[in-house]
């Protein structure tokens, strides 16, 4: 037997080996959704997720320190009313009726 032969019956047992072993993980249930390959690609996936969700987890967690009651929490949240001196400036500054400061 050549060298030549010889390398040719190597691969041919190799290809044999590999469509057996494929053959033997289809029986066996193994999906591509599992390759190395695919979990690679859901973890990229998964990253961008994390990193869309920062800014958003940012402004959730400003709303942690507010009181449970609605009211309290509208006070919390609102601009604190200005005085009547720094209104009346304003209002005289701006020639118009001022209502921004007004809480409902």
């Amino acid at each position: 037997m050549t060298l030549g032969m010889r390398v040719c019956a190597c691969r041919l047992e190799l290809w044999q080996d590999i469509a057996r072993l494929k053959e033997q993980l289809k029986k066996n249930g193994v999906h591509e959704k599992i390759y190395h390959a695919k979990i690679l690609q859901e973890s990229e996936a998964v990253l961008a997720l994390h990193q869309q969700l920062q800014p958003l987890r940012a402004s959730l967690e400003s709303f942690h320190g507010l009181p449970a009651d609605l009211r309290l929490a509208k006070q919390h949240v609102s601009p604190a009313p200005c005085s009547a001196h720094l209104r009346a400036r304003l209002c005289t500054c701006m020639r118009k009726r001022c209502t921004w400061w007004r809480s409902d």
